[in-house]
């Protein structure tokens, strides 16, 4: 789904999807939170949400993705501090 110009909120179904290990999101022009549902995505590997509108907090549930090697969260509009549940993501290489 990457850079396809997709408008609004991420769609909730995705979140259904918990075998996924790859979700691209990025430059398109999604707005609203990330949902506490990512938490769902255990298998997760790479996840770029980057270049977006999305906002406020980044949910603790990300610390849920445990497989996480790589996360991209930039140029949106997130407020507040990283979750400490981030410090759950051993395999993290990139950020």
């Amino acid at each position: 789904i990457y850079a396809l110009d997709a408008v609004g909120p991420i769609p909730e179904e995705l979140w259904n999807l918990t075998s996924l290990t790859n979700l691209n999101l990025a430059q398109n022009y999604l707005t609203g939170p990330i949902p506490s549902f990512i938490g769902n995505l255990a298998q997760m590997q790479y996840l770029s949400l980057g270049i977006n509108a999305l906002s406020g907090p980044l949910p603790k549930e990300l610390g849920n993705l445990t497989n996480l090697v790589s996360l991209g969260i930039g140029s949106n509009k997130f407020n507040g501090s990283l979750p400490s549940e981030l410090g759950n993501l051993a395999k993290l290489e990139q950020m």
